[in-house]
């Protein structure tokens, strides 16, 4: 069932519920519908249009946390959470 309250993003190829970003931790946080995944790339240029020294990226799908994206130097690594079905 599509969340009314999404939109989707066609450079992220989701269906995006909303973005956040904190400059004070440097981490950017994505939230999208349920059972919804996000193109990677596009993940990480978006917020390093917000801030270029980004360094963390955390997806949520409807209320699963979906992969973490880590900057290490001038490279991004993908992370899976332990539980993939644990809520947040």
């Amino acid at each position: 069932m599509e969340n009314l309250m999404s939109r989707y993003h066609a450079g992220l190829r989701c269906n995006v519920i909303a973005i956040h970003y904190d400059f004070t931790s440097k981490t950017g946080t994505l939230s999208m519908s349920e059972d919804n995944c996000c193109d990677m790339r596009a993940c990480i240029t978006l917020f390093q249009k917000i801030d270029d020294a980004v360094q963390r990226i955390v997806t949520i799908s409807g209320n699963i946390q979906g992969t973490i994206y880590v900057r290490k130097g001038t490279d991004w690594r993908v992370f899976q959470p332990m539980n993939r079905f644990a809520s947040v």
